[in-house]
């Protein structure tokens, strides 16, 4: 092995366990590293004393959580994934007269942060961002979990990827439907979605702009992602 070669591999092994942590709030203990990624204790050791030095993870007795800097980070690629989805969430909203609504995965749970309300509509449902809620409750949640990089691990992120769309009645909050498609090209999983107060959102005709909308603004992330490539 050269020592680009090397350099690579060690790289993604250090990415692998980073995003690993991010993925875990309460943190991890190196044994549960390696048996996770399949390192060896003292290759895990050694990935978390340098992202430890560079401020990417902290140590507290024995556990390894997100640091300041992965943080950092975190919100930079937030802020700039809301921008891009911002002109999406505006066309979708007002091509189908309802609500509509970015999530993003954070752990066990997803978070709405970004939503834009149909023009004119004197009643429609409020999405709020900061919103969060478990990833199997809600359109929105399986769509971010449909997202994932990877093959499905589960019957219906297959079904999700497979029809388009997610769709749910009364799930998080009584008498609101919600439709949600999954926005590909993210490390935790992201959805765009419509809710609304009947069932007319589950029609062809919200569902349609919605995997259009979601299937536009994976490109321009993949795209996006292809031109920040070494």
């Amino acid at each position: 092995m050269n020592e680009t070669t090397a350099g690579a591999q060690t790289l993604r092994r250090g990415l692998a366990v980073l995003s690993l942590i991010g993925a875990n709030p309460d943190g991890l203990r190196i044994s549960e590293i390696a048996a996770t990624t399949g390192l060896n204790r003292s290759a895990v050791g050694r990935i978390l004393s340098a992202l430890e030095a560079e401020g990417y993870v902290l140590r507290r007795n024995g556990v390894a959580v997100i640091g300041y800097e992965a943080t950092r980070l975190a919100v930079h690629a937030r802020a700039a994934l809301i921008a891009t989805a911002r002109p999406f969430l505006e066309d979708l909203a007002s091509a189908v007269n309802a609500t509509a609504a970015l999530s993003v995965g954070i752990g066990d749970e997803v978070e709405c942060v970004e939503s834009v309300e149909p023009p004119g509509s004197l009643i429609h449902v409020a999405y709020c961002p900061g919103l969060r809620h478990p990833r199997d409750r809600g359109a929105s949640g399986r769509a971010a979990t449909a997202s994932l990089p990877g093959d499905p691990t589960d019957a219906e992120s297959a079904r999700i990827r497979r029809v388009g769309f997610a769709a749910s009645s009364g799930e998080l909050q009584s008498g609101a439907y919600g439709v949600a498609a999954p926005v590909y090209g993210t490390p935790m999983g992201a959805s765009l979605a419509v809710i609304g107060l009947d069932d007319s959102v589950m029609s062809a005709a919200t569902t349609g702009p919605l995997v259009e909308a979601a299937e536009a603004l994976t490109r321009v992330l993949a795209d996006r992602a292809a031109d920040a490539a070494p």
